[in-house]
C-alpha cells in the first residue's frame, strides 16, 4: 500500500494505486509480533544510514532530505524474519525540527541511541534520551557510529562518557554496539540481536485497549478515497469496522488496511499502517486527527496529570500559583497549555548540580492541573512532552491521570493525590482517580469503560482487583453496575437515614419521600446518582433501616411513636376518632365527615398504618392494630386450622354487626389467613 509513500512523496499516484486491495491475498503480517524502535541522536551522527543499512530502505522521502542528506520529517522502514517484524522510526535530529521528532516518539518499544564517536555525546543526544524517558521508554540499546574515523582510545572514552550520563539520567543500556557505515564493521552483530528479540512479547506501556491512531499522513487516491497512516498506538482495528476520526461527527467506515505496504485483515499496536476510509470528502483534512474505536468521545482541555521535570527552572518553587505556560506535545497534535503544581517538592527532591547541556536529570514526579488552550482528544495513560513556550527547550514530560477534573471535587483532594500514588503499584490509580474525583457519587461500568478507554475485559479485572484491596463497592449487574469508593457506602448510608429523618420531621404524615426528595436532604460534598441512591436505599432496607413506603417512595424504618407530641396531633385526633368507635371498623366518609380535609385524612390514615397502630380493611374501613390482633387470635382459638368459620357465633362473640365481621374476614382472606369456598370459610394452616 502506501510502501512508496513511506519512502518517497514525489513518486506519482499511479505508482500509490498498488494500495487498492484485490481481497485474493490478505497477508499475515498483521498476526506477526512487532517490535517498534525509535532512534535518539545528534544531526548527521548516521541515524537514517544505520537505518537503510538494516533494513535495505531509505527512511528520507523527501526531495530536500534526500539532497541534504538531512532528516526533516520522521521516516520509516522495516524488516521482517521469522521471529516477526522490526519497525524504525527514523526523527530528525536537528534542534530546529524537533517538533517533527516528537510526532514520530510515540508508539515507540525501544529506544536506539546513535553516538557518533567523533563528537561523542551532543545537545540532541540528550535531549532526544531525556523525551524517550519521559515517554516512558525504558529499553534503550546504543550504537557507536562512525567508529573507523577514530582511535580505540576514543572510542573507549566515549563509552565511559555515556556510562556516566546513563547513570546521572537514573537509566541503563540494554546493549552497546559498534558501526561503521564506511566497511559495515558491526553490522551483522546489530541485525542478529535485533532479529533475536524481534519474537520477544514486550510489554505495553499502554493502559489503553480501544484502537488509537494518530494520523501522521492523509492524502487521496482518485476512485479509491481517502487514505490515512499512522502508527497503531493501542488496541485492535479489523477491515470493515467502523470507528470514529476526532473532529468528525459521524463514524468512518474502514474499507481495507495495509501494514507495512502489504495487504492486512487487521492492524494492532505497533503496526505502521494505511487506512482506506469510506468518508464523505467535503475538503476537511484528515492528518494530525486520531482514528479511534468505541464510543465517540468530546475532546477536553482540562486534566489532572503527573510530571517529571529536567530543567531546574521548571519546579513547583520556580513557577507561580497562577501557572506557567508552555507548549504540549502529545499523540500526533501540539498547543499551548498552562501548567499548575498541586504539591510541593519533597525534600528528597533535589536537582542534580551536573547539567548535560543546560538538562538535570529527570524529578521526582509531581501532579499537575494541565490546561491546554484548544480542546483536544485524550485518553488515561497518554504521555506528552513539555517544552518552553517558544519550543525552544524540553522543560519535562508526563502522563495523563484524569480528563476533566476541579480540585474541588473533593474535600482532601492532597490526601485524593497520595492514595492514588499508593495505588499505582497495584495498577489502579487511573480507576482510583475516575471514581473518588467523579462529579457524582457512583459511576457507571459502561461509562467508565469509555472514560478509561478499556475493554469490558480489562474493567472487570481492575473491579476485581479494586473490591480485592477493599478500593470500591459495586452494586446491580452487567454494564449498569455502579462502582463507589468503599469508603463512603457507610456515610452515604447514614446521610440517607438522616435525610429521610429530616423529611419526616417537616412533613411527619407523609408515608415515603422520592429519590429526588432525598437527595436533595443529604449534606454531600458532592451529588450522588440516582442509580446508586436506590441501591443504596435496597441495601439500608436489607439492613433494617428503611423501609419501602404504600406511595411508591421511601420511609424510615416503623418504629414506636409518641403521638403524645404536638407534630402528630392530627394523627392522634384521627386514632382517637377509631377508638371511640371500637371495636366496630370506621368507613373514610364516617372519618371525613367528622374530621374534614381529605388529602390531610389520607396522610395522616397511611401514617397510622405504616407505623402499626391501625389497620386498613376492604372497602375503606379502619380498625385499631390491636382490636384486629384479638379478633383474629379468638377466631383462631374458637376454629381450629382447616374448621369452617361460623359469622354468627363470631358476631355475637363480639357484639359487632354481620356487615362489621365480613369486612374483617375479607381482609383477613387478603392476608392469607383465611380462605374463602363458595359461601364458605376455613382457617388456613399458616
Amino acid at each position: 500500500m502506501i510502501r512508496s509513500h513511506f519512502t518517497h512523496v514525489g513518486e506519482s499516484v499511479q505508482k500509490m494505486r498498488n494500495f487498492v486491495i484485490s481481497g485474493n491475498d490478505e497477508d499475515v503480517i498483521s498476526r506477526k509480533r512487532h517490535l517498534v524502535i525509535g532512534t535518539a541522536g545528534h544531526v548527521d551522527h548516521g541515524k537514517s544510514t544505520l537505518i537503510q543499512a538494516i533494513t535495505g530502505q531509505n527512511p528520507d522521502r523527501l526531495k530536500e532530505e534526500l539532497a541534504r542528506g538531512l532528516t526533516i520529517v520522521p521516516g520509516f522502514a522495516h524488516f521482517e524474519n521469522s521471529g516477526g517484524i522490526i519497525s524504525f522510526i527514523d526523527v530528525p535530529g536537528h534542534e530546529k525540527y524537533l517538533d517533527h521528532m516528537l510526532v514520530g516518539s510515540h508508539g515507540v518499544n525501544m529506544t536506539m541511541l546513535v553516538i557518533a564517536c567523533d563528537d561523542g555525546i551532543m545537545p540532541q543526544t540528550v535531549e532526544h534520551f531525556l523525551i524517550s524517558r519521559l515517554l516512558g521508554v525504558d529499553d534503550c540499546i546504543v550504537v557507536f557510529s562512525k567508529v573507523d574515523m577514530v582511535s580505540s582510545e576514543r572510542s573507549r572514552e566515549v563509552s565511559l562518557e555515556l556510562d556516566e550520563f546513563f547513570h546521572w539520567a537514573g537509566a541503563q543500556c540494554s546493549m552497546k554496539f559498534h558501526w561503521s557505515s564506511n566497511n559495515r564493521i558491526g553490522l551483522d552483530i546489530i541485525r542478529t540481536y535485533l532479529e533475536g528479540i524481534a519474537g520477544q512479547i514486550r510489554k505495553s506501556h499502554n493502559y489503553v485497549d480501544v484502537f488509537r491512531m494518530p494520523v501522521d499522513r492523509f492524502f487521496h487516491i482518485q476512485g479509491h478515497g481517502q487514505i490515512v497512516t499512522g502508527t497503531v498506538i493501542s488496541g485492535i482495528l479489523t477491515k470493515g469496522e467502523s470507528v470514529n476520526v476526532s473532529g468528525c461527527d459521524t463514524q468512518v467506515r474502514i474499507r481495507s488496511i495495509q501494514v507495512h505496504g502489504k495487504e492486512a485483515c487487521d492492524c494492532s499496536e505497533g503496526h505502521r499502517a494505511a487506512l482506506n476510509v469510506v468518508f464523505r470528502d467535503n475538503g476537511e483534512k484528515l492528518n494530525h486527527r486520531i482514528v479511534y474505536s468505541g464510543p465517540s468521545r468530546e475532546p477536553e482541555t482540562l486534566f489532572l496529570a503527573r510530571i517529571s521535570s529536567i530543567s531546574n527552572k521548571f519546579s513547583p518553587e520556580k513557577v507561580s500559583s497562577r501557572g506557567l505556560r508552555v507548549r504540549v506535545h502529545s499523540n500526533g497534535w501540539k498547543c499551548f497549555a498552562k501548567i499548575a503544581f498541586l504539591e510541593a517538592s519533597s525534600e528528597e527532591t533535589a536537582f542534580t548540580s551536573k547539567k548535560y547541556f543546560g538538562y538535570s536529570s529527570p524529578s521526582d514526579h509531581f501532579w499537575v492541573r494541565l490546561t491546554v488552550e484548544e480542546p483536544v482528544m485524550v485518553w488515561p495513560s497518554d504521555r506528552f512532552i513539555i517544552r518552553n513556550g517558544s519550543d525552544s527547550k524540553t522543560l519535562g514530560g508526563g502522563m495523563i491521570y484524569r480528563c476533566g477534573f476541579t480540585e474541588d471535587q473533593s474535600a482532601d483532594f492532597q490526601g485524593v493525590l497520595k492514595r492514588a500514588s499508593d495505588y499505582s503499584s497495584y495498577g489502579l490509580d487511573f480507576i482510583f482517580l475516575e471514581i473518588f474525583l467523579s462529579a457524582v457519587f457512583g459511576c457507571r461500568f459502561d461509562d467508565l469503560m469509555g472514560r478509561l478507554g478499556v475493554n469490558s475485559e480489562s474493567l472487570e479485572y481492575l473491579f476485581s482487583k479494586a473490591r480485592e484491596v477493599g478500593l470500591i463497592r459495586v452494586f446491580g449487574r452487567g454494564f449498569q453496575r455502579m462502582a463507589v469508593e468503599a469508603s463512603s457506602v457507610e456515610m452515604l448510608c447514614r446521610e440517607i437515614v438522616d435525610s429521610l429523618e429530616k423529611l419526616h420531621g417537616r412533613h411527619p404524615l407523609t408515608p415515603g419521600f422520592s429519590l429526588k426528595e432525598i437527595t436533595d436532604n443529604m449534606e454531600l460534598s458532592r451529588k450522588i446518582s440516582p442509580e446508586l441512591l436506590e441501591h443504596l436505599l435496597i441495601l439500608n432496607e436489607a439492613e433494617e433501616h428503611v423501609n419501602s413506603a404504600s406511595n411508591g417512595g421511601w420511609c424510615i424504618k416503623a418504629s414506636a411513636v409518641n403521638l403524645s407530641e404536638a407534630r402528630y396531633a392530627p394523627a392522634r385526633k384521627a386514632r382517637n376518632f377509631i377508638q371511640e368507635n371500637n371495636p366496630r371498623p370506621v368507613s373514610f366518609s364516617l372519618m371525613r365527615d367528622n374530621l374534614g380535609n381529605e388529602a390531610s385524612l389520607r396522610r395522616t390514615l397511611q401514617f397510622l398504618v405504616n407505623h402499626n397502630l391501625i389497620v386498613r380493611l376492604v372497602n375503606d374501613h379502619y380498625m385499631l392494630i390491636e382490636s384486629f390482633g384479638e379478633f383474629r387470635n379468638s377466631l383462631f382459638s374458637e376454629f381450629g386450622v382447616g374448621s369452617r368459620i361460623d359469622v354468627g357465633l363470631a358476631r355475637e362473640k363480639w357484639g359487632i354487626g354481620r356487615k362489621a365481621v365480613i369486612l374483617i374476614l375479607e381482609t383477613m382472606d387478603e392476608m392469607g389467613l383465611t380462605l374463602r369456598n363458595g359461601d364458605e370459610r376455613i382457617i388456613a394452616d399458616i
